[in-house]
């Protein structure tokens, strides 16, 4: 008779992943993949588009990061280069006139310049931004949040507030909306992906809308602020006490302080002296007291934030200015050396050219459309119209920029 063979389990594997092995430490996440707009959907993108604007606005190690993220990948000024000097000033006489708020900007808030930096600075916000390129030759900046499916919206227009091809796999449309707050839109226009400059943060091919890179230090900023609150509010408390004396009770002696014995009074009816309550005395510069062999003075002084705050503090200032590839050593060089600090700015930019690049783009983009305008409009000035050139727009302006120094 044929006997089981009795195999023993197999051992799991020394070399397998045990970061993918349940354990009581840590939850493992969700073992469903999902895609970057469900897992912002409704409520939730939202709720990620405030807590940016509520650390920009309200934690000014947050602004301070992304205007210097800005200084380096959104300063830009329009240089010609026509290969014809007299060319070269024509068009940069005309470009700075055209760009201006009140030429450019549908609502003549910003500049051209202003407009791109706005344009990156939100989309470090919010995930995305867009500018639309507006009839009659002008621009309009709109806010990432605007960008939903509003009250009266088409039925074309999914809950992400987009219209997608028929395959999904491209936005035909973006659905601008207008209103008070998010949770108060109505439609207001379908615009066309070509009559639209938009771009987003993150990796991920199934967002069409981005995911600001400030979301995995959001927690860490609003821990951060809340401690420094904490901390700054024990400061207080201890400078609302000014002087302690140790020693014997200072009702029965004087003490250097004239209890009892009359002082200034301030009714004019008075006849007397006013009685001076204990302890009720002024700290005035040259304030002398005389204490008993045992006893002294001591200023009260906060013994807060300890050291280890200061470290946690230095910490959570790291993980938030990494979230913009920002080296810790441009906001506090104090210890760091000179070629450390000139190796952690080259390493900045170079991770913030790609970012520049596609700012650059931008401006190209939105320059174009002005300048194409002006050339069917005939606004240009003589000497660059079409009539008198054959080449395209862009190689016959030399549209090219250089950075602010």
């Amino acid at each position: 008779m044929a006997t089981k063979s009795r195999t023993k389990p197999a051992k799991a594997s020394k070399f397998s992943h045990r970061a993918l092995e349940y354990n009581n430490r840590r939850p493992l996440p969700s073992q469903t993949v999902k895609s970057v707009e469900t897992d912002l959907a409704y409520s939730r993108r939202d709720l990620a588009c405030n807590s940016a604007l509520d650390l920009e606005e309200n934690l000014a190690l947050v602004g301070w990061a992304i205007r210097t993220w800005l200084a380096f990948t959104a300063s830009f000024k329009f240089q010609a280069n026509t290969g014809n000097d007299a060319k070269n000033a024509l068009l940069e006489a005309h470009v700075a006139e055209r760009t201006r708020a009140r030429n450019c900007d549908r609502q003549r808030i910003t500049s051209l310049w202003q407009m791109l930096r706005a344009y990156a600075g939100l989309r470090v916000l919010f995930g995305h931004s867009l500018i639309l390129k507006s009839q009659f030759g002008k621009l309009q900046h709109i806010e990432g949040w605007q960008i939903a499916k509003g009250k009266g919206a088409p039925k074309n227009v999914n809950d992400y507030g987009l219209v997608m091809d028929s395959d999904g796999a491209a936005v035909e449309k973006y659905a601008i909306c207008t209103g008070p707050n998010s949770g108060d839109l109505k439609h207001k226009q379908l615009v066309g992906w070509e009559d639209a400059i938009f771009d987003r943060f993150g990796l991920r091919p199934s967002g069409f809308l981005g995911v600001s890179p400030l979301l995995p230090a959001m927690e860490t900023a609003r821990y951060y602020m809340t401690a420094s609150e904490f901390y700054w509010f024990k400061i207080k408390i201890a400078s609302m006490f000014g002087l302690a004396i140790f020693g014997e009770d200072n009702t029965s002696g004087k003490l250097g302080f004239q209890y009892h014995e009359g002082g200034s009074s301030t009714d004019e009816n008075a006849t007397g002296t006013a009685e001076v309550k204990p302890l009720q005395y002024d700290l005035k510069p040259g304030l002398k007291l005389h204490l008993n062999k045992d006893s002294r003075a001591e200023f009260l002084e906060s013994k807060s934030p300890p050291a280890e705050f200061l470290a946690y503090a230095k910490h959570s200032i790291r993980l938030i200015l990494s979230s913009l590839n920002i080296p810790y050593s441009l906001y506090d060089s104090e210890g760091s050396s000179y070629s450390a600090q000139r190796a952690d700015f080259n390493l900045f930019k170079q991770t913030a050219m790609e970012e520049r690049e596609k700012n650059q783009q931008a401006g190209h983009d939105a320059l174009e459309h002005l300048l194409r305008f002006d050339d069917a409009a005939g606004l240009l000035p003589k000497g660059l119209r079409s009539e008198e050139h054959t080449s395209e727009l862009q190689s016959r302006f030399g549209i090219s920029y250089a950075v602010f120094c």
